[in-house]
């Protein structure tokens, strides 16, 4: 058996590379000639936004732009808008013919069984709609019914195979409901955000939910609202999958305990103390006000002190310089962060002052600080210890009545659902 290196084998795979990126640039050309002459269609006005978003994902995902020719991506969405600006406006329209039906028919079923190899339970919605796509193109064009069956069944199939042999991740639910949907599967992830599939008798929709767990509430949101069954299931694992390898998150082992174990720990507070553990300050107030984060709802923690506090399953904010800061959606995002953290006092704390004397750690080693997460890090200098007294009494005037959240300066760095 002959053994190849891994150059080898990228210049066998070559030849065919530069076959499916031509086929692909026919069907993307096709796709253009099609949305042309269904643009004087009404009907199906809303549907050229959807092609043109295919084509610029066939061209993304096949890089077309890097070819001989460097043409780059905005060139070949241009071409389209002005397909179809030139049809609506009754300039002629090419028509069409057994080539085009052809480059765009077997282009989609390229990439749609491209996907299903190199992207496998992940991209099975987006292989449905690939598959849907080419009937809705093959019918207006009459393109052969027996060829076309084969490739979507083909790539249908596998998706189904995929869907049966894939379990639902995370644990079924039963007497849960949100906004009129009964929650049937929930899953959790050890950053205390999840996902859920749920379903409306009244309606007869499905949903899938991003959650949060928060002190042992669910909190719902960004639903995608679904008629099928199957391409709910589809969706809801696809999100799971996707979130996952994004921010490198696991399962919590058991969704239900974290949840209780959350709202046990929520609730289990002593004059000022969360879940019996006093959480200290790391910096004095001077400090953090040259750092430039002046909010008083936050108390101030070193990295080590903000991984304990998350391990412990509260939330841990990053503070940037600016006066603003974004929730840790995971530990790796403490570890990473240079900066300072904080905890944010909860308004059920924010009395009057208690005589609770919580003493400073002391002066803090200089921490490179970055301004934000778009300006350029700064070198504080260290900050004599602050007077022991009572760590309420450094955050917060004792005369003021509680304060609601904050609102931040700068919105768009608070992760999605985080905003305090």
């Amino acid at each position: 058996m002959a053994i190849y290196t891994l150059d080898e084998h990228i210049k066998m795979l070559e030849p065919q590379a530069r076959l499916d990126k031509a086929l692909i640039a026919r069907c993307v050309e096709g796709l253009g000639i099609y949305a042309a002459q269904k643009a004087a269609d009404d009907h199906f006005s809303p549907k050229i936004g959807e092609m043109r978003e295919l084509v610029e994902t066939l061209v993304d995902y096949w890089l077309l732009y890097d070819g001989e020719n460097k043409k780059p991506l905005s060139s070949f969405l241009v071409d389209f808008d002005l397909r179809v600006d030139e049809a609506k406006s009754g300039g002629a329209v090419m028509e069409d013919s057994f080539l085009y039906d052809f480059n765009v028919i077997f282009g989609l079923y390229r990439y749609g069984s491209d996907m299903l190899v190199s992207q496998g339970e992940a991209a099975m919605g987006d292989i449905l709609d690939v598959s849907e796509r080419m009937k809705e193109i093959a019918e207006t064009w009459d393109f052969d019914t027996a060829v076309l069956g084969d490739l979507t069944g083909r790539l249908e199939r596998a998706v189904r195979d995929m869907l049966e042999k894939y379990p639902l991740p995370g644990q079924p639910v039963t007497g849960e409901v949100n906004a009129g949907y009964t929650i049937q599967q929930t899953v959790l992830f050890d950053n205390k955000r999840g996902f859920a599939l749920a379903h409306s008798p009244e309606t007869n929709l499905y949903v899938t939910w991003q959650l949060t767990n928060d002190g042992g509430k669910l909190d719902y949101y960004w639903g995608r609202y679904i008629v099928s069954e199957e391409r709910a299931r589809i969706d809801y694992i696809a999100r799971v999958i996707g979130y996952k390898d994004t921010h490198r998150v696991q399962e919590a082992p058991n969704p239900t305990a974290a949840v209780e174990m959350a709202a046990e720990q929520n609730y289990n507070m002593i004059d000022g103390m969360h879940n019996n553990e006093e959480i200290t300050p790391s910096f004095s107030p001077e400090y953090m006000q040259d750092y430039g984060y002046i909010y008083d709802g936050m108390i101030p923690l070193d990295k080590d002190r903000a991984l304990a506090v998350y391990d412990s399953n509260r939330p841990i904010y990053l503070l940037y310089s600016d006066d603003t800061e974004s929730m840790a959606e995971s530990r790796m995002d403490i570890e990473s962060f240079d900066g300072i953290f904080g905890y944010e006092i909860p308004l059920t704390e924010r009395g009057p002052a208690k005589d609770i004397n919580i003493e400073l750690t002391g002066s803090p080693s200089p921490v490179s600080v970055p301004a934000s997460p778009s300006g350029s890090a700064v070198r504080m200098p260290e900050s004599p210890p602050a007077e022991k007294q009572s760590v309420l009494k450094q955050i917060r005037d004792a005369e003021k009545a509680p304060e609601s959240p904050r609102k931040p300066k700068t919105p768009e760095k608070i992760r999605k659902g985080d905003e305090r």
